[in-house]
């Protein structure tokens, strides 16, 4: 089994681990170069969306690459979305915690609060879900164009 994780890992790492390294670099850059946060406030709203985006993409890739190297079974349309949205309900759930952390320890001011934390979980899933639902249609109309060309 260890023999298929390694690749595995890293077959995902190099396909799609990009995304959310790349949202977070943004986002290191955004409120760090610019205070982009504190001239928009609603900055806020897209970037957890667009980190929800990059989260399914991983999560998604990961699920798919797992089926290919045989470590799990293919995995239904239904069960992928539910997979793909919960993991990303963990990693908005654990970028909160980290802004908590942050907020306490360091003095940061991350969480303004209740109402905003849990607007950005709910704003992060939503985004992993358009992502999830976009990829199927993209996915779905690639299969008819090759299924087209069949003679």
């Amino acid at each position: 089994m260890t023999r298929r994780l390694r690749p595995w890992i890293s077959s995902t790492a190099a396909a799609a681990a990009w995304a959310p390294a790349g949202t977070f670099g943004l986002h290191v850059v955004l409120a760090n170069g610019f205070d982009a946060y504190d001239a928009w406030p609603a900055l806020d709203v897209p970037m957890h969306a667009l980190g929800g985006v990059a989260v399914a993409f991983l999560f998604a890739a990961a699920l798919r690459l797992a089926v290919r190297h045989e470590i799990l079974e293919p995995i239904p349309a239904p069960l992928e979305l539910a997979l793909v949205a919960g993991l990303a309900g963990l990693a908005a759930l654990g970028w909160e915690g980290l802004e908590w952390a942050s907020d306490r320890w360091a003095g940061t001011h991350a969480q303004l609060s209740l109402a905003d934390t849990l607007a950005d979980q709910l704003v992060g899933v939503a985004g992993a879900v358009a992502w999830w639902i976009a990829d199927a249609a993209f996915r779905r109309r690639a299969v008819a164009r090759s299924s087209a060309r069949l003679p």
